[in-house]
């Protein structure tokens, strides 16, 4: 075997072993490699983990000093304005004491009114009592005059249950039957005055009808020419008058009428008294009996008898009547019902005058 040959297998072993040794440092340099890059990532993560404690920690120190500074803040305020308001006790409680000795007086004062007060507080409570009852009387007489006194005297019999002129006045508009009756001599009035009117009209047509039976033929010749006839000459008398005289008798007509009315008009109590004193009269006299008839003929006292009958038995007379006789009460009504308010007007003014004389003597 040559050199070259031992030189080649020596090289080839040399590069052999060197091939081993650095496949072998290789795989421990990869090996380490990899230990090197697994510490490095737990490192990592370490760090990782590191950093956000610390930046949590850090978030809740910021957090703790700003709830440290406003809980100072908080602090700080509360003692000041406590401070304050010591300082303010302070000076009002300085203040109270100055003003001490002339409380002492005023409490003195007051002390010595109050004992005044509970020595003539039954008087002056006696006196108010009154005057609560002077005012509630003359409210309850206004609205009895809108709603009639019969409607507040209960609540005025109650009131002064210690007055016998009050009691007395109460009990007789309670006791007396209240009929629908006017509020005002006004309302009286024209009532009256609508009665009247009513039997004006009423005894008129009862007028009319007896001087057209008086008027008529006693023995009519029967048959359709003689009725024609009659119709003709009736028309013809009913056509004598012309225009111009028939609007005058209108005129004259209603002239008539509104001069009665004018003279039914009622103004006072006295007036309505007369009234009533009128209605009894007429009353009695369409109530009277009739002369009895005789035989003979007829002359004029008869014929106005005869008339006074007719009237006494119309309906419309009767109904009339009835009006006016509904009339007198509810005016009579009235009348009691005006003197018990007068009654009460003249107490309630001597009630007035009697405490304003105590309060002047005080």
């Amino acid at each position: 075997m040559s050199l070259k040959h031992v030189a080649s297998f020596g090289a080839v072993g040399v590069l052999s072993v060197v091939g081993v040794l650095g496949g072998t440092r290789w795989r421990r340099v990869e090996l380490r490699r990899a230990e090197l890059n697994e510490e490095y990532t737990k490192l990592m993560t370490e760090m990782r983990t590191f950093n956000e404690e610390r930046l949590t920690r850090d978030g809740r120190l910021a957090a703790k000093e700003v709830e440290a500074k406003a809980t100072a803040e908080t602090v700080d305020i509360l003692w000041s304005d406590r401070l304050a308001r010591y300082a303010e006790v302070n000076k009002d409680l300085h203040a109270y004491l100055a003003a001490l000795p002339e409380a002492i007086g005023a409490l003195k004062g007051l002390s010595n009114h109050y004992r005044y007060m509970s020595e003539e507080m039954p008087k002056f409570m006696g006196f108010d009592i009154a005057c609560s009852k002077m005012h509630n009387l003359a409210l309850m007489l206004e609205h009895g005059k809108a709603v009639g006194i019969e409607r507040v005297a209960a609540a005025v019999q109650e009131m002064f249950a210690a007055e016998p002129l009050v009691q007395t006045v109460c009990t007789s508009i309670l006791a007396a039957p209240a009929p629908p009756h006017p509020s005002s001599i006004a309302a009286a009035s024209a009532t009256f005055t609508f009665c009247m009117e009513e039997l004006d009209r009423a005894v008129g047509k009862v007028a009319m009808r007896y001087a057209a039976a008086l008027e008529e033929p006693p023995n009519a010749t029967p048959g359709i020419l003689s009725d024609s006839v009659r119709k003709l000459v009736g028309m013809t008398r009913a056509d004598t008058l012309s225009k111009g005289q028939r609007q005058l008798a209108e005129r004259r007509r209603d002239l008539e009428r509104m001069l009665r009315r004018a003279q039914r008009q009622l103004h006072t109590e006295e007036d309505i008294r007369a009234a009533l004193d009128y209605t009894r009269e007429l009353d009695q006299h369409l109530q009277a009996a009739a002369p009895k008839r005789t035989d003979l003929l007829l002359s004029l006292p008869s014929r106005k008898d005869n008339f006074l009958a007719a009237v006494r038995s119309d309906s419309e007379v009767k109904k009339a009547i009835q009006q006016i006789n509904l009339w007198r009460d509810s005016a009579t009504t009235f009348l009691v019902h005006r003197q018990a308010e007068d009654a009460l007007q003249c107490y309630y003014l001597l009630l007035a005058e009697t405490l304003t004389a105590v309060n002047e003597l005080k």
